[in-house]
């Protein structure tokens, strides 16, 4: 073999082994472990929801309007436990918060680990931010269980909804207010069910002051809103909520962009089934009025939407309490101190 033919084999052996790692047709360095986590828990969400955003869109939309579709993974949850098929999405997003099947709806459920606790052992800030909860419905429905009272110990924790106690701790999308762990935050702009900031506006302005307090944290999203318009069957609302949601998920699709040790996790809880309508002047009804929708009942998977460092661990057909394994597992050291 002459030198120069095999320079050119040896070249293309090289080039054939040096091919960059990609995900979703897009580069992608695996194995990265994330030093912010970004998880959005929306209940009722399907990913075919997002038809209200494209096909609602007047003309052809820009690919940046539909943040969702660009996630460098989709996986799928069994949404059932030990003793329900179709849990409620407290209990649902409860196994995908502590990692357990055995949710009985009771206090018991919030004696077990949950997933900031597991986090914060490595030095994580872990802020909760809630929309739409009410009475039962929230994490601090736990706050009636004695066996629960350090469960938000070190956690900050936003709600999106006025407090009847005057004393209450209160938070403002304008204001330049510090928070502390442990503590409790009510939105100044919301009087009875109504409030007068939006939900882009607050997660970018407590994410903004908490992002401050340490470099490694985990920021968790909870809505309840999506799903109490769609149990309604108040699909314009429902829809005028989703356009809000997936604003902030690009917010954080952006704020990924300049930090790319950043993972963002878009869930599920009790998501919604309804089909669409088939022809063009029914869809233009829907979009106008929300008519010709049937609805059925809550879909056994749930979607998981993942973009980021370690976005591949999410790709695949698990159980909703496995989802917080593969947030913390890595190829080298497997799952290291959160295996108990």
């Amino acid at each position: 073999m002459k030198p120069t033919i095999k320079i050119i084999v040896l070249l293309s052996l090289f080039l054939s082994c040096a091919k960059q790692k990609t995900l979703n047709m897009k580069s992608h360095d695996f194995g990265k472990q994330p030093k912010r986590i970004v998880w959005m828990q929306i209940a009722g969400f399907q990913e075919e929801h997002l038809a209200m955003l494209r096909f609602g869109l007047p003309g052809q939309a820009a690919a940046s309007e539909f943040p969702m579709e660009g996630v460098d993974c989709i996986g799928k949850m069994w949404n059932f436990n030990l003793y329900k098929i179709r849990p409620t999405p407290l209990e649902s997003s409860l196994s995908q918060l502590m990692g357990q099947k055995n949710i009985k709806n009771s206090c018991e459920d919030f004696t077990k680990k949950p997933v900031w606790k597991y986090f914060e052992e490595l030095d994580f800030a872990t802020g909760i931010f809630e929309s739409g909860y009410q009475k039962n419905h929230s994490l601090l429905s736990s706050l009636k269980c004695q066996s629960a009272s350090n469960l938000f110990q070190d956690t900050y924790f936003w709600k999106m909804s006025g407090s009847n106690d005057k004393n209450a701790n209160k938070f403002h999308y304008q204001g330049r207010e510090q928070f502390n762990p442990g503590e409790i935050y009510y939105d100044k702009s919301c009087q009875g069910k109504d409030c007068y900031a939006s939900i882009l506006n607050n997660v970018k302005s407590v994410w903004n002051r908490f992002n401050e307090k340490k470099p490694n944290s985990l920021f968790i999203i909870r809505d309840y809103s999506y799903y109490e318009a769609l149990k309604g069957k108040k699909i314009l609302k429902a829809r005028e909520i989703l356009i809000g949601l997936n604003k902030v998920f690009q917010f954080f699709s952006e704020e990924l962009n300049k930090k790319k040790e950043t993972l963002l996790i878009l869930t599920s809880a009790s998501p919604q089934s309804f089909e669409f309508p088939t022809r063009g002047d029914q869809w233009a009804e829907f979009d106008r009025n929300g008519k010709y929708i049937l609805y059925r009942k809550n879909s056994l998977l749930s979607p998981v939407l993942v973009k980021g460092a370690a976005s591949e661990n999410f790709c695949g057909l698990y159980s909703e309490n496995d989802l917080i394994k593969r947030m913390i597992w890595t190829p080298r050291s497997g799952f290291s101190i959160f295996v108990k």
